[in-house]
């Protein structure tokens, strides 16, 4: 295949590095990768190495960074674990769980990370050649900013990686970012604990302009809202904990007593049970109590639940069984009562379907392991009319993403000069 630019055979990389970590690296590669799919050619996101706690779910099965998910839908391809082969997911202040190819490899502190980064770079190397043999252009973003000295030895999120492999970088140094848009109506409360994860699970909800959605963080009260979300964790016992000393327990129960719905969300599901266990260790380990709301228990096990999933809403709060589309991250295994009565029923490969989540008896508390529960219109819609909106119009979160896309292209397109960075791309 020839490039659409130059009328040259495509085999082309560059890489996106940025001045700080939040320069705009993300939407740039968004937008390159939207700009070469609509001229036909086969391009590929590429991130080394990504810390983050919003993950997405690949069709092979693995767990990357959702950016890159995000870049993929932007270049037209499924995401793949090479999109992306290191993801970091800080655990607590210290330590972090280690994911090489989609899959939880360890956990460790920033000094046994940076002995295992030879290591890691192994896997980085994989991907890359993967990727080369299988796009004709491959857009590499960098990580965090080049200029960070410290971060030099043994680097493959940067320089580290363009210099060896002579791959061309664009250097970003700033963006114009747009903020949210004004809402009213329905009044949307969200915890903003330490260690939150994939808040993109509340994308649906921020851009639809009939919610005010407030986000919730240290020292912040809970305001008067109609639903409060208690988003995914990657540290659930020390987030619960974060929770209690931020006076929100009392505040969750006030709320509950004024007719307020309350959601939990994957690890904000577990917070709803009387117990957390962590016999392992693997988010630090012990025993707490949780919030008392939902009769079930959670432990953490070994196995990560890793899997895309479909299904529909059920029980008499969902009205008709809306149908929903998502995906599960979690370590926890849920037991107890308060199981019989589910939020959901999953379709497995089989065609057989299992419960998912727990509805309490009146109804005002909802959980689910599912991430992605507003991202399907129907669904979206039967959520907020449980939470007390009648008039509940859902957005298209896939079609506003497709738009936002083309969006950024046409931007892209009209502010860089193509001809020149496809040149850079192929003068290796």
């Amino acid at each position: 295949m020839t490039s659409p630019f130059t009328g040259r055979p495509l085999n082309g990389a560059l890489m996106v590095q940025g001045c700080t970590s939040d320069a705009g690296k993300t939407t740039l590669v968004a937008g390159l990768c939207r700009v070469l799919a609509r001229q036909g050619v086969r391009v590929a996101p590429f991130k080394p190495q990504n810390m983050a706690l919003n993950s997405a779910m690949t069709a092979d099965g693995g767990e990357i960074g959702r950016a890159q998910a995000l870049q993929a839908q932007a270049a037209r391809v499924a995401p793949t674990v090479d999109m992306n082969p290191v993801l970091i997911k800080p655990s607590s202040d210290t330590g972090a769980q280690i994911i090489i190819h989609g899959q939880a490899r360890h956990e460790m502190d920033a000094r046994a990370y940076h002995e295992y980064k030879t290591i890691a770079f192994d896997a980085v190397r994989e991907s890359w050649q993967r990727l080369r043999r299988d796009y004709d252009v491959v857009l590499v973003e960098g990580a965090g900013s080049p200029a960070e000295v410290n971060l030099r030895d043994r680097d493959f999120a940067n320089m580290g990686f363009a210099l060896p492999h002579r791959v061309p970088v664009l250097l970003v140094a700033d963006i114009d970012r747009g903020g949210d848009g004004q809402a009213e109506q329905l009044r949307v409360a969200v915890l903003v604990y330490p260690r939150i994860s994939n808040h993109t699970d509340l994308d649906a909800l921020r851009a639809n302009p009939a919610l005010a959605v407030s986000w919730v963080g240290p020292g912040q009260p809970i305001p008067p809202c109609d639903l409060l979300i208690l988003p995914g964790s990657k540290n659930v016992q020390a987030d619960l904990h974060w929770l209690r000393e931020q006076g929100h327990e009392a505040a969750i129960l006030r709320h509950l007593r004024y007719g307020g719905k309350l959601l939990g969300i994957c690890g904000g599901f577990q917070m709803l049970g009387r117990s957390l266990s962590d016999p392992l260790g693997l988010e630090g380990g012990g025993h707490a109590a949780g919030l008392g709301l939902l009769d079930m228990h959670t432990t953490l096990a070994a196995e990560k639940q890793l899997r895309q999933v479909q299904g529909q809403l059920c029980g008499a709060w969902a009205g008709e069984q809306a149908q929903l589309q998502g995906y599960e991250i979690h370590l926890g295994v849920s037991t107890g009562p308060a199981l019989q009565h589910p939020s959901a029923l999953l379709r497995d490969a089989d065609g057989s379907l299992r419960p998912d989540g727990a509805c309490s008896a009146d109804g005002q508390v909802l959980g689910s392991y599912v991430h992605g529960l507003f991202d399907e219109p129907a669904a979206q819609a039967a959520l907020l009319r449980w939470a007390g909106w009648q008039g509940a119009q859902a957005v298209d979160l896939n079609a506003l993403r497709e738009a936002s896309l083309e969006r950024l292209a046409d931007e892209v397109e009209g502010q860089l000069d193509m001809k020149t960075l496809q040149r850079w791309s192929q003068s290796r």
